[in-house]
């Protein structure tokens, strides 16, 4: 059964911030949901993800966070950058 969980990080404006945000996001759902039956939804979720990470690091040129939190019936993902432009 999975608890409540919520982990974050910060990463950078450039391009290897995406990559390292991916292994984040990776390693992050494999503890919060371990290796049973997550797999599809973390794949899922690391593809988008990987999508919105790209976009802070091309449109945004921000640093930004990348945030995961679990409770025991959703898991949610979030990308957030520091421009105060309306996409």
């Amino acid at each position: 059964m999975v608890t409540a969980a919520d982990v974050s990080r910060e990463f950078g404006p450039d391009a290897v911030a995406v990559s390292q945000a991916r292994r984040f996001l990776r390693q992050a759902l494999q503890d919060l949901l371990g290796d049973g039956d997550g797999s599809e939804l973390a794949d899922t979720l690391l593809l988008a993800a990987n999508e919105l990470t790209t976009n802070a690091v091309l449109h945004a040129r921000t640093e930004f966070v990348v945030r995961v939190a679990v409770d025991a019936v959703h898991v949610r993902v979030e990308v957030t950058d520091a421009n105060s432009r309306v996409p």
